[in-house]
């Protein structure tokens, strides 16, 4: 009895996660396995910025919210916009990420 209701717990584990999986990540703060963005104050005006989506999230979706992270970073301290710390983002298959500089 115990054996069939840890199995069916499972399988509902794993129904609620494949439906979960099947959509693209939304524009959220990232907690937990669900991605999102992620930044941090690095120093003075420089700021990483990492935007996380699952491979439901189309590529260009997943660069659309890191810029647009990057640009509510900048904004929400005050500056106009935001460049390049030192190069382009690092790109992994549905990750963006990077050093930026915000400029007034």
């Amino acid at each position: 009895m115990k054996t069939i209701i840890v199995a069916m717990i499972l399988a509902l584990a794993a129904l609620t996660s494949c439906a979960y999986l099947s959509s693209p990540t939304p524009y959220q703060r990232a907690h937990g396995l669900e991605g999102g963005y992620w930044d941090v104050h690095i120093a003075d005006d420089i700021y990483m910025v990492k935007f996380a989506g699952n491979f439901e999230t189309p590529r260009h979706t997943i660069k659309a919210y890191f810029y647009r992270r990057s640009q509510e970073v900048c904004a929400e301290h005050g500056y106009r916009d935001f460049e390049f710390f030192s190069q382009p983002p690092d790109v992994l298959e549905n990750v963006y990420w990077s050093k930026i500089r915000c400029v007034y």
